[in-house]
This record gives C-alpha cells, structure tokens and sequence, in this order.
C-alpha cells in the first residue's frame, strides 16, 4: 500500500508547543487550492491512501472537492485536524465528500493542560466540534447517506500531559462515551517545538507505553495505534492480553511506500526534512521540485542511505531477530547529524520479554 502525506497548507490557527513543524508554519489564512493541478501531481506516485495535513487542513476552503475528485479515483482520503474550525457545515461537506476517516488533535481531557499546548480557547472548541461532529456521522449513518468511517483521537506524548493514569484513562472513557472506537498515541518528535519541549523531561517511552496497556486491557473494543517498534508492541501483547494495539514500524518505508508532498506540491521522502533549517546537498537531491515529475528513481540516493545504515549497524542489531522489522535510525539524521543507534531501550524490552515468557513457563 503507498501513501501520500501531503501539508496542504502550511497555514495553521494554533501554536502547538509540542509542534514538529513549527519551523515552517505560517499564521492562520484561509485559502483554496488549485484541485486539477493537486491532483494530477498526487497521481504521479499513484497512492492507495492520502493523508491530508498541514498546518490546519480546515483552513483550506475547497478542501472538500480535493476529497471528493480523490474517492472518485478511488483513493483512501483522510484528514488530521484540530478541530477548533470544524463547523457543522464543513462536517457535512466532509462527510458526504466520501472521507475515510478523520484524526482529530486533542492532547488532554484536562482543559488547562490542552490550553497549555494548544492555546487559551482551544480544548472547549475542539471538543464541542468534535461532538457536533460525531451527532452528525451517526446521523448520516443511520440514514445511508455515508458509509462508516475511521473517527480516531491523536495524542501526542509529551513530558505535559498523560502524567497520570486517571489522564490516561479519562480519554479512554471519553472515546467510549462517544463512540469513538480508535485512539493514536504518538511519542514526541524531538523536532521544532518538540525539540524545545523535550527539555521538560526525558520521557520513558517502555514506562508510558506500560501505563497505556494496562488501561487499554480494560478496553478490549478500543483499537490503540502506537507507532513504535514492533519488539516494544510484541511485549505489550505479550503482557496485556485485551490490550487492542497495532501500528508498529517494522522499517522504514519512506521514499517508497511512503512520499511527503508539501504545499507547493514538491515530492520528498518523508516530513522530516522539516527538521532542517537548512538544506544540505542530502536532502536537495531528494525533492522532487515542481513542475518536475516523481518517478521510482526519485528518491535513489535516499534509499542508498539505508543501506549505508544496514552496513553500520552493532553487531547486536545484525544477530538480533527484530533487525529486519525496526527503524533503528532515521535515514537523514544519520546522514547529517550523525546520529548513533541506540540499543539500551531493545536491550531493555528483549529482557522484559524474556522475564515474561520465564514466568508464563513457571
């Protein structure tokens, strides 16, 4: 399955302190694409699945009409959103356009520490409008005017929120209230903002993910999509049987089952070339500038480096049975950065896994 990530907008109505793109942000303006040219580009890579963000997609006034001519062509459309400019009127226009699904940004149930991330007025918007949003999908469904869609609430990890287990929980029992079956937890992106909120505190991504599954097991009805690596979700499995997660990253699919395609319409690899202030000759030759074409030698050198990252691993990762199931690195921050693989945390969950499997034996 390939699939597009494409910013449509760069423009967003908040200042997420937790934001991996807040380098290349513009303030809130709203605007329309052109829809021909959109989708003529986006069919150069010819995806399965689109995933429209931004910036604040929502800011995009015609963006109904991109969804549209997309599930025409048969596509996967979905969208992420914060939800604070999600009227009644766009969610039915959403709706009826033939989305696939909505990911709505909310980052606690506990206004202060939403307002905290998100900004003053944030969390009784989002909320509110994610209510009206849910009356109106039921409605609709009830009536066969759509068909069901995925409805999922996006968190993201960060040293200011999810520090209790009630927090935890509380989004748990507001998604099962609301019949919203499907919760994404993200860890932070040491990137933009991110990078700054970081300095809060060194997150124990084994101890949170702990935290998730032992209130996830008591929601077995609750699909739970944790991004992370497939050893760090095999010990949740292991140990929380009712645990509903999935999403784990078995490689790194960027540059060829995955393509970043940013507001200007130009083709890169994937969204972290944000990461950079400036770009390097790496990166340069890895973006696919308009009115160019994508082909499948687009991203060559890209792919190149992930070889050049197979060829360096510690010899734990080359004998370790996970090593052709896990991102060890990112492509660009070993390139330039020179960032080193870190096995302490693998190391750390062979060791759970293990102590789990000795007692199941006992």
């Amino acid at each position: 399955m390939k699939t597009i990530f494409y910013d449509i907008t760069l423009n967003c109505n908040l200042k997420c302190l937790h934001c991996y793109n807040s380098k290349v942000l513009l303030p809130a303006k709203d605007s329309i694409i052109n829809i021909e040219k959109t989708v003529n580009k986006i069919l150069e890579v010819n995806p399965d699945i689109v995933v429209i963000q931004g910036g604040e997609p929502l800011l995009v006034q015609n963006i109904d009409l991109l969804i549209k001519e997309l599930k025409l062509l048969k596509k996967r459309v979905y969208i992420t959103t914060n939800a604070t400019l999600l009227s009644q009127e766009k969610a039915i226009k959403l709706l009826t356009a033939g989305l696939s699904g909505i990911f709505f940004s909310i980052e606690s149930l506990n206004k202060e520490k939403n307002d905290k991330i998100r900004g003053n007025g944030s969390y009784e918007k989002a909320i509110q409008n994610i209510l009206n949003f849910m009356q109106i999908y039921k409605l609709a469904l009830s009536k066969q005017i759509i068909n069901d869609i995925l409805i999922c609430l996006s968190i993201t990890i960060t040293p200011l929120n999810l520090n209790t287990k009630k927090e935890i929980q509380n989004i748990f029992e507001f998604a099962t209230n609301n019949s919203i079956n499907d919760l994404a937890f993200i860890f932070l992106i040491e990137s933009g903002n991110g990078k700054k909120l970081a300095t809060f505190g060194k997150m124990d991504n084994i101890k949170v993910a702990d935290i998730l599954g032992s209130i996830g097991n008591n929601y077995p009805h609750i699909r739970v999509r944790l991004a992370y690596k497939k050893i760090l979700l095999d010990y949740l499995k292991l140990k929380y049987k009712n645990f509903n997660v999935w999403g784990e990253k078995k490689n790194c699919v960027a540059g060829s089952d995955l393509i970043y395609l940013n507001n200007n319409l130009e083709f890169s690899p994937c969204v972290c070339i944000n990461n950079f202030d400036l770009y390097n000759e790496i990166i340069n030759n890895n973006i696919v500038k308009f009115p160019q074409k994508y082909s499948n030698d687009s991203f060559k050198s890209f792919l190149e480096l992930k070889n050049e990252i197979k060829d360096s691993l510690p010899k734990l990762c080359k004998v370790c049975s996970y090593r052709d199931n896990c991102i060890q690195v990112c492509p660009y921050n070993f390139k330039i950065l020179n960032e080193k693989i870190d096995i302490s945390e693998c190391l750390e969950l062979k060791k759970l896994i293990s102590m789990l499997k000795n007692n199941k034996e006992e």
